[in-house]
């Protein structure tokens, strides 16, 4: 098995974000966990979404949705093109212009999104994935960049 169906098949067995989840979420990061956990249908509705808007800023969460989503990685390509400008293709390439681009800044929702999709994988990484650590101006690390 694949480091990848691993992690999602250890992901899928923990199931989706507790039932509180939902709560104060905005439809865009709602959709995100859609692609995660979703089928076909969930990934149409978050690129339908994605569609409206023009924000390069949202590439940062899609490459997260990209490396666990059960779709293709490479469906998520043409919707972080759009929204980029740049011609890229696989989650490494996107790591690599997320990177290059400290001028850019995630959804203030990023964090919380990222963090529990690692919750999802471990909940032991909320030893050190702490939300107010990962937002405040004292991180000594991008947050995108782990």
């Amino acid at each position: 098995m694949k480091r990848r169906e691993l992690l999602l098949t250890g992901a899928a067995a923990a199931g989706a974000p507790s039932i509180g989840f939902a709560q104060g979420r905005s439809d865009l990061e709602k959709a995100m966990w859609g692609a995660i956990f979703g089928g076909q249908a969930a990934y149409d509705e978050a690129m339908a979404l994605l569609a409206k808007e023009n924000d390069p800023a949202l590439v940062f969460p899609l490459i997260v949705v990209q490396r666990f989503s059960r779709m293709p990685s490479a469906w998520f390509d043409a919707e972080m093109q759009r929204l980029s400008g740049e011609d890229r293709n696989g989650w490494f390439q996107w790591m690599l212009w997320q990177e290059a681009r400290p001028d850019l800044t995630p959804p203030d929702w990023y964090a919380r999104l990222k963090r529990e999709m690692y919750l999802q994988i471990d909940p032991n990484f909320d030893d050190f994935l702490k939300l107010d650590a990962l937002t405040s101006e004292a991180a000594r690390i991008r947050f995108e960049e782990v």
